[in-house]
């Protein structure tokens, strides 16, 4: 799974697995949205959950979890419009992941688009650390607005941001052994809502 995954369907079957089905011996594992790419490719993991932006390679089969426009979360009293543009954002200190991140590449490939340099001032692995962060100064951390959130920041869509972070489980396209689809298949269902 992502780093700091806290998506409830997915750690509701995580945490209930053992007494549901105590024959399967499920390992988890956390890593960056490439790093879980590669261990599919890999056939080092059975099934990962995972960001991307854009589209994802067609070596995956995949279950898309969210789809999601980047916003901007800053404390009150950041000067931004309703719905600030990149550039404007970029007036001030950026927070956003580690590249290797869907958010981020969501974030790189937005500005791509527009002809500006993506500015990351402080980059962390976990969106917890950069609300955290934004909580405390007047940076603005770039995430999705599922992300959970105090209620002391102001939360705003970016209008130009238009490369969407994707969350997904994915799997190879081969068909898989027995208790993988059974994992499979719960986390399937958990993550439908």
């Amino acid at each position: 799974m992502i780093p700091g995954c806290t998506v409830p369907g997915f750690l509701d079957v995580v945490a209930r697995l053992g007494a549901s089905h105590p024959g399967i011996t499920l390992h988890l594992s956390e890593g960056s949205a490439s790093e879980l790419q590669h261990g599919i490719r890999q056939r080092t993991l059975d099934v990962a959950l995972t960001g991307y932006a854009g589209t994802l390679p067609a070596d995956f089969a995949q279950h898309l979890v969210t789809d999601e426009q980047l916003h901007a979360f800053a404390p009150p009293g950041t000067e931004l419009p309703k719905r600030p543009r990149l550039a404007q954002i970029q007036r001030h200190p950026v927070l956003c992941l580690a590249p290797g991140s869907g958010i981020r590449a969501a974030y790189d490939r937005s500005c791509a688009k527009l002809g500006l340099d993506a500015r990351v001032d402080i980059e962390a692995s976990s969106p917890l650390t950069l609300l955290g962060l934004a909580e405390r100064g007047g940076d603005i951390a770039i995430l999705p607005a599922s992300t959970s959130t105090a209620d002391s920041l102001v939360v705003t869509p970016i209008s130009d941001a238009t490369v969407h972070a994707r969350l997904a489980l994915i799997m190879p396209h081969e068909r898989a052994a027995p208790a993988v689809r059974i994992v499979t298949d719960k986390l399937t269902a958990a993550l439908a809502g």
